[in-house]
């Protein structure tokens, strides 16, 4: 008896675990994809992601006019494929805030510089065109390296 016992619980365990595989693995695969089900639509939605870095880090990130709980660097990931905006605010700095058409299953980068508020700004007359520039943080602290129409310069 002991035997003819075991021989039915070793097939209960075998059907029970095969059972739960094959539930279990697609469910995982297709989330690990970046699938989604909508509730609303009842639906399989591809998802999104949205990655976020700021310079200086620590801003506040609000997603659609939602603050959310976390700061700069952040990743949202799980975001339905739609058009957001995105503001980042931090006290001291300018606010930015920049429109995104999030597609299925791509993710969106943003790396972000934010410009700090001044009291008094003076324009300064530089005889070049500046096309793009970066902050440097090295030891000795930030420096600003400016790609202009006339070479690449370096200011303090």
């Amino acid at each position: 008896m002991k035997d003819e016992s075991y021989l039915i619980l070793r097939r209960i365990f075998f059907w029970l675990f095969s059972i739960s595989f094959v539930i279990l693995v697609p469910i995982f695969v297709f989330y690990s994809l970046g699938y989604k089900f909508d509730t609303r639509s009842k639906k399989l939605l591809r998802t999104g992601t949205i990655s976020i870095k700021s310079s200086p880090e620590g801003a506040n990130i609000f997603l659609s006019n939602t603050k959310l709980d976390s700061t700069t660097p952040d990743v949202l990931s799980g975001l339905k494929p739609q058009d957001y905006i995105i503001k980042l605010e931090k006290e001291g700095f300018y606010s930015y805030q920049l429109p995104v058409k999030l597609r299925p299953s791509s993710v969106a980068e943003f790396n972000i510089t934010l410009v700090p508020q001044v009291r008094y700004l003076e324009k300064l007359e530089l005889g070049f065109n500046i096309y793009k520039f970066f902050i440097s943080k090295h030891f000795y602290g930030n420096k600003i390296i400016a790609f202009t129409d006339k070479g690449v310069y370096y200011f303090d």
